[in-house]
């Protein structure tokens, strides 16, 4: 055949497209039946009966590898073509075009299964869907597969098919059927083609079932139903066109999906199919075998399932949930899920993932750091997400699938769309933090107050907290214990809380305030506390001049002391050490302190001259420093040089009298020694040791004795030696019987011994660093003080630091000796915040000298807060969709400081995105006023749970102190309308029925009823109408249309009628069958009815009019008349004679009595009563009627022959019998 010497010519071809229908054999075998479908169903051969196009492209009479895809289109017009290559188009526009987003790419790898049959099989076809699914999901397709299942035996299961036309509208790739089907039918029930909306987003259909593929029938079936709609239905259809079992169709199925997900994956739906027969054809099944020949495929076999070159991990949005959201502070964990996606190829394998949050202050914290099997299609992942740290306000989480890129993703796009970003596709997505907790707020943190009338604010952290009991306290000291405190309490909703003690402020008075839920944490309540000076007269600044305002400060080398009440140096380590070893060899003795001050190990001894002997250092115990042997003194044995050690030649009875008067009396009592006895390990005498008992004799006391006495445990054993005296070594406090002293004799000369006292000493430099100052408006001035120093070398010095958002602060500048200097060349636009960093040294008596005040003064910034107590109006927790929301808030201004005109946002937020952000600006806020803010907002986008996020001054559109109170969250719900509207339509005032004849020119009223109170239908697109010509060809008839005319529901009678109308006023040409359908749709989307309303009508555009039939007849009080008119100009003369049989009229009915007549078959309104010109009842009897209809020339108007009436009238009269 043709097709086979298309292979030799060409042997790169792959498809074959049949674009034409054909019909079975036996329906086309007869010259009647040639004659009769030549032209309209007969255009391309099939092969055999039922007609199946696979064998064209087999090799032989056998089961064999096809040598080519074959597909056809079962078209019968041209228009088809066109629509079908429009889908084409739209189809492949869609891999190359759309965005590598889930919307635009996730529904490529959307696989519908719907599992029928009967009773007995309904488990087994459900088991293999399920293997197919797990085959199609786990390859390189990676698909997302929906399961519908049928429950009953029905032959025709109403399925969920609200949720498959959902589906199909967002878009499948490939939807199969499993089950009992024929040509026009299938186990479930799916509607046809006209309800589907899935514009561009075209499934395979695979239908495993018996006859479903048959297109080669007179009737179209129903793949060629879903292939040939225009603009919506299927991209391909791929069925068995005879009997098929269960078992075969499951074996085809699962190897045509592996191929699809492996080896064809990205190759035509044609060749998967051609290689699925090779795969099986060694099979001896007959099943299998018939199912390999028949099945057929309805559309072009080149056309490819969605493929990708690589894989493309996103996060899902809209499935990002935090449990629970707001979350409360005193939450340690929340639960976070969300889906990762895969819109891309799947290739299996792992890939990282990291969450991390970023606080208020921008400062970014890791969460999670997971590994996880790469996602085929759609993974739900699901975390106890640690909070350790988080703070109040809008913290931002962060969700990244492969951060380091280590897989390669495709298309380029893929590399960059792995992370969360929230509906506006801004990165990340925030989660408000609240607490259930209360915060002062002003007078500012160490303030300068200059009023002497006081008002103290505080603000919940949650500022929509139900009502609960405050405490508030004031005091001189920041312990709250002295007997000036004053307190309150107070019960309020959440928001703006205020007190005005009765205190009469003192100048330059430190004052300590703060304020707690009325709850108790570890027994005493949570307190939040602040402080500010009373200076009057001053300009707004900030202030630190009392110990307990310094406490709060961050301290280096410093502490507070709270029983002195004073700042001081820190403890620092610091030890001594005593290297016990002999002189002269590999080991090195010495001394030295943890400043390493002092080491002379081996060649240090002979530098100094020091050959043997007992050398000693004493550390401060203050300071840890090594104590100085000045020139001249005592103790020192050069009279021309100073030491930090001292050495005795006790060898000399002078010398060892001397070390005892050191030990004795020369050091202070508290101070460290070490003490060191060396040797050469060849020195026989050494520091004679053995000489040292003989000194009791003289001095009453000898070494032994004196160094036994502060604590010395073994140096008597260094009298006993043969060779050399041991190395000796000490370590004690003077006069400390509490410290325990330590020594040690080392008489091995290869090894060297550690003899170590470790202590506190204090540091003699530190520096305390203030809290941030500010934000302000612009910075004055600054002035400090320090108490004076007890000591000319002490130094005290004041850092000015900018704090730099994100960056570590940087120095501005360092005063030492000036007290007062401006600030004004700072930018306060540039610098909003400020430090100051008090740096301290005092080397010889490490006491840190006091910080008297610390002042900076500035142009101050305002504070506002929501003060829902003072107003605060919300609808309703449950709204109608459609209903308008309304909200109210008030806010003041607490501080001494004006605003400018002051934004409010409120944003909607929900899982879809749809809410929206709405901005307002308000008026200028002067000090101590306040304002409301309101809102509406149309709840038409919205269904379902929602959130209403009040925020003022939002993203800080001016410097103020806080905006933790500038936030208010509400939750409610949107009820979505789900009711059908109601839909009318009526054909010059009638309602017809399928195959009336109405006229040329018709008005077409088309009514559209909903219940919704609050969404007027207003849109032209409320309406959808199709019309389907005498040639079958369809149009849709567009809104412009200047022959239609819409009218939109009234929006001010809602609650009374919401009624949309539309008025049609087609003109006819042609003769022949219309078929009208009609669809509307409700402001919420809800369509009237999932199918379309339609009607035929019949056209006949000549004026003609029928006979005319009396109704009833036989009758006894009345009878009415029937008529058929047709075209559109009715007669221009018209009446009806009734006449006794001998010829006497009796009644003349006028045109005026009878009322117009419509085109169509009609009744009349009158009714003829059966009495005469005169009213006089007429006598039982035959009466003959005839009608004169004229037009306006006069000529009779043109009959209209109807077989059904035309029977009953003779020369154009009727009969009519009275009957009383």
């Amino acid at each position: 055949n043709f097709l086979h010497w298309s292979k030799r010519a060409w042997p790169q071809a792959e498809h074959a497209f049949i674009i034409g229908k054909a019909l079975d054999f036996n329906q086309f075998r007869s010259p009647a039946q040639q004659n009769l479908m030549v032209d309209s169903l007969f255009f391309v051969p099939t092969f055999s009966s039922p007609g199946a196009d696979l064998p064209f492209v087999m090799r032989g009479n056998h089961l064999n590898d096809p040598i080519m895809a074959i597909g056809r289109l079962a078209v019968t017009k041209p228009s088809e073509i066109r629509d079908y290559l429009d889908k084409v188009i739209q189809q492949e526009q869609q891999l190359s075009l759309a965005n590598q987003t889930i919307g635009d790419k996730a529904w490529m790898k959307r696989v519908i299964h719907n599992s029928g049959g009967f009773s007995g099989e309904i488990s087994v076809i459900r088991n293999y869907t399920t293997s197919m699914a797990n085959t199609l999901s786990n390859n390189r397709f990676g698909a997302e597969v929906y399961p519908f299942y049928k429950t009953s035996d029905d032959p025709v299961q109403i399925s969920a098919y609200e949720k498959i036309l959902e589906l199909l509208n967002q878009g499948v790739s490939i939807w199969s059927i499993f089950g009992h089907s024929s040509a026009f039918a299938v186990d479930f029930d799916i509607g046809q083609p006209g309800a589907y909306s899935n514009y561009g987003r075209y499934p395979l259909m695979l239908i495993l079932g018996c006859f479903s593929g048959q297109c080669s029938l007179t009737q179209p079936s129903i793949g060629e139903r879903f292939v040939l709609a225009a603009d919506r239905g299927a991209i391909a259809y791929i069925a068995s066109v005879n009997y098929s079992f269960v078992d075969a169709l499951h074996s085809y199925g699962r190897q045509y999906y592996d191929r699809l997900g492996g080896a064809d994956y990205g190759k035509s739906v044609g060749l998967a199919l051609v290689h699925t027969v090779t795969d099986l054809k060694a099979t001896q099944y007959p099943g299998l075998i018939a199912v390999l020949h028949q099945n057929l495929l309805q559309g072009d076999p080149a056309i490819r399932i969605y493929a990708h070159d690589g894989p493309d991990y996103l996060v899902d949005n809209q499935t990002v949930k935090f449990d629970p959201n707001p979350i409360g502070l005193e939450n340690t964990t929340a639960k976070l899920t969300f889906d990762a996606v895969n819109i891309g190829e799947n290739i299996g394998g792992q890939i990282a993932l990291k969450v991390e949050q970023r606080l208020p202050d921008n400062t970014l914290l890791s969460r999670v750091l997971d590994t996880i099997p790469a996602p085929p299609n759609r993974s739900k992942l699901e975390y106890d997400l640690p909070l350790a740290g988080s703070k109040i306000g809008f913290n931002r989480f962060f969700i990244s699938l492969d951060p380091d890129n280590l897989v390669v993703e495709n298309p380029m796009a893929a590399e960059l769309n792995n992370e969360l970003n929230d509906a506006s596709g801004e990165r990340g997505m925030d989660v408000y933090f609240y607490a259930d907790d209360v915060s002062p707020v002003f007078p500012a943190p160490y303030a300068i107050v200059s009023k002497p009338q006081l008002t103290l604010y505080a603000s919940t952290l949650n500022s929509a907290a139900l009502p609960l009991r405050y405490l508030f306290e004031i005091d001189t000291l920041e312990t709250f214990d002295s007997p000036f405190k004053k307190s309150t309490e107070m019960t309020e909703r959440g928001g703006l809380l205020s007190w005005n003690p009765s205190i009469a402020l003192k100048d330059s008075m430190v004052y300590h305030w703060r304020v707690a839920r009325d709850s108790l944490v570890n027994g005493v309540p949570l307190w939040r506390a602040r402080s500010f000076v009373y200076l009057p007269n001053s300009s707004p600044g900030w202030n630190q001049s009392q110990f307990g305002q310094y406490r709060d400060d961050v301290f280096g080398n410093l502490q507070a002391n709270d029983t002195t009440r004073q700042i001081e140096f820190r403890d620092n380590a610091a030890s001594i050490t005593v290297q016990v070893a002999y002189r002269g060899v590999n080991r090195y003795p010495g001394l030295q302190n943890s400043l390493y001050e002092n080491f002379l190990g081996d060649y240090g001894w002979g530098q100094v001259g020091i050959s043997r002997g007992v050398v000693f250092i004493v550390a401060d115990p203050n300071t840890g420093r090594l104590w100085h042997n000045p020139i001249g003194g005592p103790f020192n044995h050069n009279p021309t040089k100073d030491y930090v050690f001292f050495w005795f030649d006790t060898r000399d009875s002078l010398q060892r009298q001397k070390m005892m008067q050191f030990v004795e009396s020369g050091i202070p009592n508290g101070y460290y020694a070490g003490l060191l006895a060396f040797n050469t390990p060849s020195d026989p005498i050494g520091y004679a040791p053995h000489l040292w008992a003989n000194d009791s004799l003289s001095q009453g006391k000898n070494l032994f004795q004196v160094l036994e006495s502060q604590g010395a445990k073994t140096v008597r054993r260094t009298a006993n030696f043969t060779t050399a005296p041991p190395a000796y070594g000490l370590v004690f406090r003077k006069n400390d019987p509490s410290y325990p002293a330590l020594d040690s004799v080392m008489n091995d000369p290869d090894l060297v011994v550690d003899v170590r006292a470790n202590f506190s000493a204090k540091w003699s430099v530190g520096q305390m660093e203030t809290p941030p100052i500010g934000p302000v408006k612009a910075w004055k001035s600054l002035h400090w003080q320090h108490a004076a120093f007890d000591d000319p070398s002490d130094l005290a010095a004041l850092a000015v630091l900018a704090v730099r958002e994100g960056q570590a602060d940087s120095l501005l500048f360092r005063l030492e000796n000036t007290f007062d200097t401006s600030l004004q060349s700072i930018s306060a636009a540039q610098f909003p915040q400020l430090k100051l960093r008090y740096e301290l040294s005092d080397t010889l008596t490490r006491t840190a000298t006091a910080l008297a005040y610390a002042r900076v003064l500035f142009d101050a910034v305002p504070e506002g807060a929501l003060h829902p107590a003072a107003h605060f109006v919300f609808q309703r927790d449950t709204l109608q969709q459609g209903e308008t929301l309304h909200a109210s808030i008030a806010f003041a201004n607490i501080s001494e400081v004006a605003f400018d005109s002051l934004l409010f946002k409120f944003s909607i937020e929900n899982q879809a995105g749809s809410g929206g952000v709405f901005l307002q600006k308000l008026k200028p806020l002067a000090v101590g006023d306040s304002l409301h803010a309101n809102f509406t907002a149309p709840t038409l986008p919205l269904s379902g749970p929602q959130r209403l996020l009040i925020e003022a001054n939002p993203a800080s559109n001016q410097p103020e102190l806080y905006h933790f109170n500038n936030i208010l969250l509400r939750d409610f719900f949107v009820g979505r309308d789900n009711r059908n509207p109601l839909l009318d339509v009526t054909f010059d005032g009638q309602h017809i029925l399928d195959g009336d004849l109405v006229s040329p020119k018709p008005v077409v009223i088309i009514t559209l009823k909903d219940e919704n109170r609050y969404l007027a239908m207003s849109d032209s697109g409320t309406f959808m109408l199709k019309l389907v010509l005498p040639d079958g060809s369809q149009q849709t008839l567009s809104s412009n249309d200047p022959a239609l005319l819409f009218f939109p529901a009234d929006a001010s009678d809602l609650p009374k009628r919401n009624l949309a109308r539309l008025e049609w006023r087609p003109m006819f040409l042609q003769d022949g069958e219309y078929r009208l359908l009609v669809n509307g749709r409700d402001a919420s989307g809800n369509e009237s009815a999932s199918l379309d309303w339609s009607v035929t009508f019949k056209i006949i555009t000549k004026s003609s009019l029928s006979n005319v039939l009396n109704y009833p007849n036989p009758f006894s009080t009345s009878t009415c008349f029937v008529y058929t008119l047709t075209g559109s100009e009715p007669p221009t003369h018209f009446k009806i004679q009734i006449m006794t049989v001998s010829g006497r009229v009796v009644r003349e009915i006028t045109e005026q009595e009878f009322g117009p007549l419509k085109p169509g078959t009609h009744r009349s309104e009158f009714c003829w009563n059966g009495r005469d010109e005169y009213g006089d009842q007429l006598a039982n009897g035959v009466y003959l009627y005839r009608i004169v209809a004229k037009k306006s020339d006069g000529s009779d108007f043109d009959l209209f022959e109807n077989d059904a009436a035309d029977g009953f009238f003779k020369h154009g009269f009727g009969k009519m019998v009275l009957m009383r």
